[in-house]
């Protein structure tokens, strides 16, 4: 999975998976600490983040690779 798709409002599920895991890592490895300013930087609303950490929290980060 790309930046592209990472960044973009697509739906489908493996998608969505890693963009969970990409909002996980930035929160946890970035000075990004705010949930507004991590919705800012993926273009989304602030609760759309919490529900993406927390859904992602319940799996394993798997590591991803770009086609």
């Amino acid at each position: 999975v790309g930046f592209a798709d990472i960044m973009s409002t697509d739906r489908t599920p493996h998608i969505v998976t890693a963009r969970h895991e990409a909002i996980v890592l930035v929160h946890s490895h970035c000075a990004v600490r705010s949930w507004k300013a991590l919705g800012r930087m993926f273009g989304m609303d602030h609760s759309s983040i919490i529900h993406a950490v927390r859904k992602a929290q319940g799996r394993p980060l798997k590591p991803r690779v770009a086609r």
